[in-house]
């Protein structure tokens, strides 16, 4: 039900500015307070498991290892923060060098204050519950907004979640675009965004008008190098993996292949193989894929990108309207402009682009926007170096696909139209707190004499200050 502005502002307002009264009250300051909440979570987890996987299943079709999966990343980030969350809080001592011997220099971090907390539906409880872990942990409240679009896991969260942790300082919306955009008007203290580019530029530009700090987690065209030194039957069981989990929905799947010539045929035999192996030739029939697309306009533009494109399916290529669905499909004969490589794809479809070799492959993703991720197999310890310097995208993985967002202690995140800010591990805890710099004087005043006026003619006091200050 959408809601008139007044309605919106007697039923909506009053919980956004209650989160904000309670962060101005410092009850979420203590350690104890934030152990709570984050220990609400962990029972939130463990004991709505099945309601989360039903969820799930209904949203995306997602299958129960991968469920699991999703399950097991949000509950290791909470208890990365009930393990860390109080060793953060303590304040950072820093050297001030010789002039401030006599002085105590040192960093707290402090909660940022009421934040906006905006997930994503293709993961949804890993977006939205693992930046309010990090909320929690950094001791802000939160107003959090879980994806409309995974409808079952929205409202479960906004059902659910409340019988936790404290309702009134993270309260639950569940809005289509009307909503998110009355919530976007506020102001907060900052906006943690998962979600398209086109969304996140509209976010960024709410942001402004209050010059509120975001942290947007994108998404981009992620480029893959098979460099002929790789082991092909690895390369096709790992490179379908990222392809084909949450059937291609992933942020960070990889999104088109370069190759040279030679590699590509071997490299699509290999897949075929893996693809036998995997699903018998059946991909709909098999209980290890989902092929289900998250809407009918999200299944209607890949079907149509399927349509358009002037390259060759070799692999796949089937789809049903009844559910959605689209099975793991590799198309070959791409070029750097069909409409299969306009935008991210994000769904179970695998261009081939012939490059002459690596030079040219780096000179096309160079050309286009930097991406949340890229990958590349290779067993030449150049070509992996070559790529590692040359490429700049959010994270990496080599010989490997999706791997690098599941290691707590690699930062996650994009750069340049791929994101900006990232967050895992500590870096949850940090980038919902700001880390303020005091400097504690200890210093008797009588050896402050030579900074204060009258300064005189005289150099030699200058020349002093000079030595002691000079690093």
């Amino acid at each position: 039900m959408v809601l008139d502005e007044t309605e919106w502002n007697t039923q909506k307002i009053p919980r956004v500015n209650k989160s904000k009264e309670i962060f101005a009250s410092d009850v979420t300051r203590p350690w104890e307070y934030r152990e709570k909440q984050l220990q609400g979570l962990i029972k939130f987890l463990d004991t709505e498991k099945e309601a989360i996987f039903k969820a799930l299943d209904e949203d995306l079709g997602r299958v129960v290892l991968e469920a699991t999966t999703e399950w097991v990343n949000c509950r290791n980030q909470i208890t990365h923060m009930l393990k860390n969350g109080k060793k953060l809080m303590k304040k950072e001592k820093v050297s001030g060098g010789m002039i401030n011997m006599a002085n105590t220099c040192y960093r707290i971090p402090e909660p940022l204050g009421t934040t906006l907390i905006m997930g994503a539906w293709n993961y949804p409880f890993d977006l939205t519950i693992g930046p309010l872990c990090g909320a929690i942990a950094a001791g802000n409240t939160a107003i959090v907004k879980p994806s409309e679009l995974s409808a079952a896991s929205a409202n479960l969260m906004m059902e659910k979640l409340p019988q936790y942790i404290d309702s009134e300082a993270f309260p639950v919306f569940v809005e289509g675009p009307e909503g998110s955009g009355r919530l976007l008007k506020e102001r907060y203290d900052m906006i943690f965004f998962t979600g398209g580019t086109h969304i996140g530029k509209i976010v960024m530009k709410a942001a402004a008008e209050h010059l509120t700090p975001v942290i947007l987690e994108l998404g981009g065209k992620n480029p893959t190098w098979i460099d002929e030194s790789a082991n092909f039957s690895m390369v096709a069981h790992r490179l379908m993996f990222g392809k084909c989990i949450n059937s291609g929905q992933i942020c960070i799947s990889p999104n088109y292949v370069m190759c040279k010539s030679a590699v590509k045929d071997k490299l699509v035999e290999a897949i075929k193989i893996v693809m036998k192996e995997w699903y018998d030739d059946n991909p709909a029939k098999s209980n290890s894929y989902s092929g289900k697309m998250i809407s009918q306009r999200h299944y209607q533009r890949l079907q149509n990108l399927l349509k358009e494109t002037n390259g060759d399916i070799v692999i796949g290529g089937k789809t049903k309207d009844d559910g959605n669905y689209i099975e793991p499909t590799v198309v070959v004969n791409v070029k750097m402009d069909d409409a299969l490589l306009r935008d991210e794809l994000f769904g179970p479809i695998l261009p081939i682009v012939e490059v002459k070799d690596i030079n040219e492959a780096i000179k096309i993703v160079r050309a286009d926007e930097k991406p949340l991720a890229s990958y590349c197999f290779a067993q030449d310890n150049k070509i992996i170096d070559k790529w590692v310097q040359s490429i700049s995208s959010g994270g990496m993985c080599i010989n490997d696909t999706i791997m690098q967002v599941a290691v707590e202690n690699l930062p996650f995140g994009g750069v340049g139209h791929s994101g900006m800010g990232a967050y895992h591990g500590n870096k949850s805890f940090e980038c919902f707190s700001h880390y303020k710099s005091v400097l504690q004087s200890g210093t008797p005043q009588f050896l402050l004499k030579t900074r204060s006026a009258p300064y005189g003619a005289d150099v030699k006091n200058a020349k002093t200050f000079e030595k002691l200050a000079l690093n």
